[in-house]
Parts: structure tokens; sequence; C-alpha cells
């Protein structure tokens, strides 16, 4: 622990978050699956959707990150993800708990501990997080909402019938000179090169993509790895 604490960075920490998101949807998808659940409600509210459709943009996604925000969310074919609470601010389900005396649990997230223990590094997802909340307390209080109405007037488009083995988005077959996702994974590989030469060199960046993953959880598991 006290080795990978060493190597922390924001950009690992990210990383880390978004492997740890996964991973649990994926148990949950599991779990599911043994329980012969056709269905999986999540309790996100349009808060927590609105970050993650701004995230998978961020790393790359874009042209499948209306998944993030739809009602229904079938990426997984045998088990159909619901998520009845994407209209409802994450303020009104706190005034309605509140309301109506019931009891919630707030969950114990341990990356959250270590960005307040180190101050100089925080994950993507937090700054995405306090970039909406400001902009929804300091006079655009529509924000949320405007990003979903937007995010659910995208048409999915899915030419492909590959889906990566850890997120489950689709994964483009197009040429690599035209996939607006090779674009960006070739651009964050440029970035990283700059930002830190020592991990990105010729020989690492040669086998980054692997098969069965997309492009942005190729580049994560990347990541990882140099930490272990």
């Amino acid at each position: 622990m006290n080795k990978w604490a060493s190597k922390l960075t924001s950009s690992l920490l990210s990383s880390q978050q978004r492997f740890h998101n996964y991973y649990r949807l994926n148990l949950l998808i599991d779990c599911a699956r043994k329980l012969n659940c056709k269905y999986l409600v999540l309790g996100e509210c349009s808060n927590r959707v609105t970050v993650k459709y701004l995230l998978e943009i961020i790393e790359g996604r874009g042209n499948h990150s209306s998944i993030q925000t739809s009602f229904l969310d079938e990426r997984y074919q045998d088990i159909t993800i619901v998520r009845p609470l994407r209209d409802f601010l994450a303020k009104e389900i706190a005034l309605y708990a509140h309301f109506m005396h019931l009891e919630f649990v707030t969950p114990n997230d341990p990356l959250t501990s270590i960005v307040l223990k180190n101050p100089n590094v925080n994950t993507l997802e937090r700054l995405t997080q306090d970039f909406l909340a400001t902009l929804q307390t300091g006079g655009f209080p529509s924000t949320t909402g405007t990003i979903l109405r937007t995010s659910s007037k995208i048409v999915l488009e899915n030419d492909s019938q590959i889906t990566c083995s850890f997120c489950h988005f689709p994964v483009s077959n197009t040429d690599s000179s035209n996939d607006p996702d090779k674009l960006a994974t070739k651009s964050m590989i440029h970035s990283s090169s700059l930002s830190n030469p020592d991990s990105f060199n010729k020989k690492t960046v040669t086998g980054i993509i692997d098969k069965d993953l997309c492009l942005s959880c190729s580049l994560m598991f990347k990541e990882l790895s140099l930490c272990t």
C-alpha cells in the first residue's frame, strides 16, 4: 500500500476509481444473472448520471456516452439496467427522504479518504462533480437538466457487434484514421508521453490496445499496471 501511495497521481487515482465503478457494476450484473433477474435497478440521480456522461466523453467513449444517461440500459443484452431516479436531483431526493423520515446509508469510499489526505491529487470524477455543482449553484440551475435532455437526443448508431469485455460499451470497428475513439486515444497517448516520457515509450505504447477491450479501458489497465 505504501509503495502504491508513493506513486499516487491524479491520473492513476482516476483510473483506480473508474476501475472500481465498472468492476462493481459487473459484480451486480453477475449477481443478477445468478438470481435469474432480468432487470437491475440502480439508484442513480440526475447529478450522478450527468457526471458519468461527461466522464465517458472525457475518457474517449463519447460516441456511446448516451448509454450512461438512458432510462433503460441494454448493453448487457440479457439484463436491462433501469435508472428510475435519473430525472431527480440529489437535492430533491434528500428533501424527500427528510420529510418522509426515511433512513439512508452513506457508503464508505476509500478513494475519497485518499483524496482528503493528499490535497495535491484528485480524480476526474470529483473534479467533474465539483464543476457541475459550481455551475448549478452559481447562476445556472438548469445545467444538469440541460445536459440530460441534450444527451437524450443523441441517436446511437452502433454498427459493431463487438463489445468491450470490461465496460461492455460497443467497440468501433472502423478504420483507425476515421475512428474518433482511436484518434482521441492517440491524442491521450501523445499527451501522456509528453508529461511522463519514462512511462510511455515506443515499446510500451505498442501493446496498449487489447483486442477484447475498448481503447479507453486498455489505457486504464495500462496505467494501473504501471504501478504494480
